[in-house]
C-alpha cells in the first residue's frame, strides 16, 4: 500500500501572530507566487499516474497545491480535517518560534485550545488507518502534521544547534530546515509505515 505526502511551505507571509483568531487566519493563507510556480512545475514533471484518490486538509494552501494534481489526473479533492495543520490555540504573549521550539523538545506541550505534536500524530494515524487497501493516495497536509506522524516511526535526535532531527533507517527525513515544499513516498503495511522516501 502506497501513500504520497506533499506539503507546501512557500506561503504568503501576512499573519499577525498575536491575533485571537490565529488558527482561522492560518487556515486562509495562500501559496506565494513562487510557491504556486514551484508546485505547478513539480506537478507537470512528476509522474504520479498510479494514484487513484486525492486527500487534502481544509487549509487554503493545501487545496491550492492539490488543485494542480486534481486537474492533471482528473480526480476530485477529498477534504479531511484530520490533515489540517497543528492547532496553535492561544499564543498570548508567546511567539510562534517559541511554541515551535518548545514543542520540538516536549512533544506533549500545547497552548490553551491548541494541540501537541502527539495530538497531531494521533489524528494523522487515524487518517492512515481509514485508508482502503486499494487506494494509492496523494495527500496534501502540513509540515507539523508530518512531524507529528513521523515521531511514532523515527529515531529522534538533535543536531549541534539543538534542533530536532528525525531519522528513518539512518536517513534524515525531517529537520528544521524549510524547503519550498516537501514530498514523501510512504510504503504502508497493515496501515503502518514501513518505508519513507523523500525528495
Amino acid at each position: 500500500m502506497k501513500l504520497y505526502l506533499i506539503c507546501s511551505n512557500s506561503l504568503i507571509d501576512n499573519l499577525n501572530y498575536h491575533n485571537e483568531n490565529i488558527d482561522y487566519i492560518r487556515s486562509l493563507r495562500l501559496l506565494s507566487t513562487n510557491g504556486e510556480k514551484l508546485i505547478r512545475d513539480f506537478c507537470e514533471k512528476k509522474d504520479l499516474s498510479n494514484i487513484n484518490v486525492i486527500y487534502s486538509s481544509l487549509y487554503s494552501s493545501a487545496i491550492d497545491t492539490a488543485k494542480y494534481f486534481s486537474e492533471k489526473y482528473d480526480l476530485p479533492i477529498n477534504l479531511d480535517n484530520r490533515l489540517n495543520d497543528c492547532k496553535v490555540g492561544n499564543l498570548n504573549n508567546k511567539s510562534m518560534t517559541f511554541l515551535s521550539n518548545l514543542q520540538e523538545h516536549d512533544f506533549s506541550y500545547k497552548m490553551v485550545n491548541g494541540e501537541s505534536l502527539y495530538d497531531v500524530g494521533i489524528r494523522m494515524d487515524s487518517f492512515i488507518k481509514d485508508l482502503k487497501e486499494e487506494e494509492t493516495a496523494l495527500v496534501f497536509t502540513h509540515k507539523r502534521c508530518l512531524l507529528g506522524l513521523f515521531l511514532k516511526y523515527c529515531h529522534i535526535g538533535y543536531n549541534l544547534d539543538n534542533e530536532l532531527i528525525l531519522e528513518f533507517n539512518d536517513q534524515v527525513v525531517y529537520s528544521k530546515s524549510t524547503k519550498d515544499f516537501d514530498f514523501y513516498e510512504i510504503d504502508l503495511n497493515n496501515h503502518k509505515i514501513v518505508e519513507i522516501d523523500f525528495e
